[in-house]
């Protein structure tokens, strides 16, 4: 049985992610590789390389601690793959801000089903 944390409204697991909504408060969902449907999901990790941001990544690389936590939204079973794909929070409220200057970004998000809907509050 998993164990929740509720706050601001929204469930957060044992491992600190909690499922992404839209502004309507509409639990957002993507389509993986194989046809299922996972959540999409909202978070902090310290997944990354130094002095080099992805907007798009897999988690299949090394964990490293000399950098700083940062905000994603987590795809998980992305791929096929047990870890997932991440999506740069930071890249994400760019392109929602303003999708005429990044339609790269906008396009990879499409190649899921997902928007620029996502509440990250």
């Amino acid at each position: 049985m998993r164990e929740y944390f509720v706050v601001n409204g929204r469930k957060v697991t044992s491992n600190g992610f909690c499922q992404a909504t839209d502004f309507s408060g509409k639990p957002k969902v993507f389509r993986t590789l194989y046809g299922k449907q996972e959540p999409v999901m909202l978070g902090v990790t310290e997944w990354s390389l130094p002095g080099c941001e992805e907007f798009f990544k897999g988690e299949n690389h090394q964990q490293t601690h000399k950098t700083g936590a940062r905000f994603i939204i987590w795809l998980p079973n992305a791929k096929g793959w047990k870890k997932g794909v991440t999506v740069d929070g930071k890249m994400y409220q760019e392109a929602q801000a303003n999708p005429e200057a990044y339609p790269e970004r906008v396009q990879r998000l499409a190649e899921f089903g997902i928007g620029l809907d996502i509440d990250c509050r």
